[in-house]
């Protein structure tokens, strides 16, 4: 407002003296001046939008706002941290929908006994965001049960091997494995009953 009037009445004294070089001088400076209020003004309004956007966790707004202000004050740094800081909040939102996504999608597939789906749902989403805690503690549940599911299968298999040995009547054979599966399932009641 000052610069305003000051501006005015530059312009008046222009009128008494226009070939007055100091006049001149004095209206480079307040046109100056008042570009640099101008820009103060128009920055200030420009992050308060982008700061209220932050707050309402619209970070795409925040971050296109950010950008458009670049785009007429392309190195004002407090717009750059604010379009860092936009796009920084807006990524880790991105991740965490993603992750919860991809660990309802590999629940949903170990609920349907798609055990090794599940696990390549769930390395795929690691290679994408590595070391997430979420999706890191599904996998090691899952290659448990994967550990636990291939070791019943092998038990099964050992032990229809050793019915088949028992029924072609080759008893060296059965006891063979009876033997090998005892050793490496010292608790299973099923080799103890054969």
């Amino acid at each position: 407002r000052k610069i305003t009037q000051v501006f005015e009445i530059l312009k008046s004294g222009e009128v008494l003296d226009p070939g007055s070089l100091e006049l001149q001088s004095l209206l480079k400076r307040a046109h100056a001046a008042r570009e640099q209020e101008t820009r103060k003004a128009d920055l200030a309004r420009l992050a308060q939008q982008i700061e209220e956007a932050l707050i309402r966790e619209d970070y795409a707004s925040a971050s296109s706002q950010a950008e458009a202000g670049l785009q007429k004050y392309p190195r004002e740094q407090g717009l750059l941290k604010l379009k860092t800081l936009a796009d920084t909040q807006r990524k880790r939102l991105e991740e965490k929908a993603y992750v919860r996504s991809q660990f309802t999608s590999a629940n949903t597939l170990l609920d349907s006994g798609k055990t090794f789906e599940a696990l390549s749902t769930l390395e795929k989403a690691l290679q994408r965001i590595p070391g997430e805690a979420q999706l890191e503690s599904l996998r090691s549940i899952i290659k448990e049960r994967l550990t636990q599911e291939e070791s019943e299968d092998h038990l099964r298999r050992s032990l229809e091997m050793a019915r088949g040995a028992v029924a072609a009547g080759d008893f060296d054979e059965a006891v063979r494995i009876l033997e090998s599966a005892q050793q490496e399932f010292p608790d299973s009641v099923a080799v103890d009953e054969l």
